[in-house]
């Protein structure tokens, strides 16, 4: 009699379990780019490199290691959550295949949305044609001492069934598709989402000339992202 209701309870945990997987996460559909996705997208690019090559104060307090270096005061850029996704929905793949010859964003994964919370991000993908579902995770960005940026996830969902952050990014087998995973370019990203290195080191944007824009902090907020950097020449 014990074994057998053992058993009930088992299935009936089972049951629940594969009913939240299928559950859609409320935060998912508020994150939908919507309209005007496009128009958002390119705004955004536009104002990112507008403010990467942005004419600077010089930061007093710098001493140049040598000749022609050079270094500007801090400043902070606010991006807002819709205009990060609409930004991944419209332009993320051409983004990634100027950056790696050849690369094919994943058919069985939608565009990443994320939404921005105090202190974390929450960002996802339905992955899976014959029955897809909301996989996600919940990430902490940081700048460390040595300017690398890591981006490390703590929490983990398939639909609304919380579970090991690894097993959403693929330790372990995973539920994202092995055809996502086993791409270079993905596997090298979600070992970074797992802790194994830095997502960027260092965490520098190259610009032309020697100059750059080095990341000294980045911060979630409700609804937003807020990045602190410097402007450099080396």
């Amino acid at each position: 009699m014990a074994a057998a209701l053992l058993l009930c309870g088992l299935v009936t945990l089972l049951l629940l379990a594969g009913l939240l997987t299928r559950i859609t996460p409320e935060w998912w559909t508020a994150a939908e780019p919507g309209a005007g996705a496009k128009r958002r997208a390119e705004t955004l690019e536009n104002a990112v490199i507008t403010q990467l090559t942005l004419a600077r104060e010089g930061d007093p307090g710098f001493v140049p290691p040598h000749a022609g270096a050079w270094r500007s005061k801090a400043w902070a850029v606010s991006i807002s959550q819709e205009d990060i996704n609409a930004w991944m929905d419209d332009r993320l793949p051409q983004w990634l295949g100027n950056r790696e010859r050849g690369f094919v964003w994943p058919g069985v994964l939608s565009r990443p949305r994320v939404e921005c919370r105090e202190g974390c991000v929450r960002i996802g993908v339905l992955a899976g044609q014959d029955s897809p579902r909301v996989v996600w995770a919940e990430l902490t960005p940081e700048v460390r001492e040595d300017g690398s940026l890591w981006v490390v996830a703590s929490a983990g969902w398939v639909g609304r069934l919380p579970i090991p952050a690894s097993w959403v990014l693929g330790g372990g087998g995973g539920y994202l598709p092995k055809s996502a995973r086993d791409d270079g370019q993905m596997h090298d990203w979600l070992g970074a989402l797992r802790g194994k290195g830095p997502l960027a080191s260092p965490g520098v944007i190259r610009l032309d000339s020697g100059r750059q824009v080095r990341l000294v902090s980045i911060a979630c907020h409700a609804g937003r992202v807020e990045v602190v950097a410097v402007s450099e020449r080396e």
